[in-house]
């Protein structure tokens, strides 16, 4: 069955094996197979040398189990010692204690009635004044006539509190809308284009040069690109990648204002690559 997959798989594979027999019957190398077959027959013959083949199995059958019972016995000994060792060290079970009985325990004395306090502290003698030092004291404002805020922070009744707004947060993205408000004139936005120095594609005057562009705020990405075809040899847009310093690559369907850039931002053009191919 093996054969048959095999030419099955590869018609040639019989055409194969008869040039392989061939070649192996011209040269003087005895196959592995023969070496084998006749170191059997040379151990088969000679019982005296190598010792007979049934004997030998039958001696390391009962040799393997014997090492096999002496596995298993020394491994009960070992398990069943722990065991015993453990019972002989654990100390015997001391029974719990009695609880105290309730009658020795005295029941606390009850407190005295407030007559006989008041009338110790005026038999009592007064205790010795401490002399005062010679300390200059600071003059702390009585929290009384100073109200206080909720956050515990003084502050003068006649001065109304001023709540301090919290500070605007860092690289915070306006809407687009809220964007173009800021803007002056919205529609001649300046920006500037680096493009990059690259002189395997001079046909598209990768020269390094910065490159001014002005469009309305709420331009497309695309019309950036469109606008720097005729500047760079009628490269392909899509060829084109624009990414802003923080914001990175900047997509096709996005305006100018969506992504916040003001005027005079500076913009680098990156070719797509493609392959390892610009």
């Amino acid at each position: 069955p093996e054969h048959m997959r095999i030419q099955l798989l590869d018609p040639k594979w019989a055409e194969e094996r008869r040039r392989f027999l061939d070649k192996q019957r011209d040269t003087n190398f005895v196959a592995g197979e023969d070496i084998a077959s006749n170191i059997s027959r040379l151990a088969q013959a000679r019982g005296d040398i190598f010792g007979s083949s049934s004997q030998n199995t039958q001696d390391q059958k009962a040799d393997s189990e014997r090492r096999l019972m002496e596995a298993n016995r020394i491994i009960r000994e070992q398990a069943i010692q722990p065991q015993t060792q453990h019972e002989a060290m654990m100390p015997p079970m001391m029974p719990p204690p009695p609880p105290p009985p309730m009658s020795s325990v005295p029941p606390p004395p009850p407190p005295p009635p407030p007559s006989m306090l008041q009338s110790s502290a005026a038999t009592s003698e007064p205790a010795a004044k401490r002399p005062k030092l010679d300390e200059p004291q600071l003059s702390q404002p009585q929290m009384g006539s100073i109200p206080m805020n909720p956050m515990g922070q003084m502050f003068d009744a006649g001065i109304p509190a001023t709540v301090v707004p919290p500070p605007p947060e860092e690289n915070q993205i306006l809407s687009e809308s809220d964007f173009i408000a800021t803007l002056s004139n919205p529609d001649n936005l300046p920006i500037c284009v680096q493009v990059p120095h690259d002189s395997s594609n001079a046909d598209w005057n990768f020269n390094g040069q910065i490159v001014d562009v002005s469009l309305a705020a709420s331009a497309k990405m695309k019309a950036v690109k469109e606008a720097l075809k005729p500047i760079l040899g009628n490269m392909p847009t899509n060829k084109m990648q624009l990414k802003h310093p923080t914001t990175g690559f900047l997509k096709d369907n996005f305006s100018l204002a969506h992504y916040n850039i003001g005027p005079m931002t500076t913009l680098e053009l990156v070719p797509k690559t493609r392959g390892g191919r610009k």
